[in-house]
C-alpha cells in the first residue's frame, strides 16, 4: 500500500471518529455530554490528510 492512499485511509477514519463524535453528542443531555470540541480539532486535519498532494505522514 502507498503511502498515499494510506495518508486518504486515515483520514477517512478521523472523519469516521468525527462522525461517532457527533452521534454520541447529539444524545448527550447535558452540556458536557454535548461538548464536540474533538470535531472542531479532527475534522480539518482529516480534510488536510485526504485533500493534501504532498505525504504528510511518516
Amino acid at each position: 500500500m502507498s503511502k498515499r492512499t494510506e495518508q486518504k485511509l486515515m483520514g477517512l477514519g478521523m472523519l469516521i471518529i468525527c462522525a461517532f463524535v457527533l452521534l454520541l453528542c447529539s444524545m448527550g443531555t447535558t452540556p458536557k455530554d454535548q461538548d464536540a470540541t474533538a470535531v472542531v480539532m479532527l475534522a480539518p486535519l482529516a480534510l488536510w490528510l485526504i485533500f493534501s498532494k504532498e505525504i504528510v505522514i511518516y
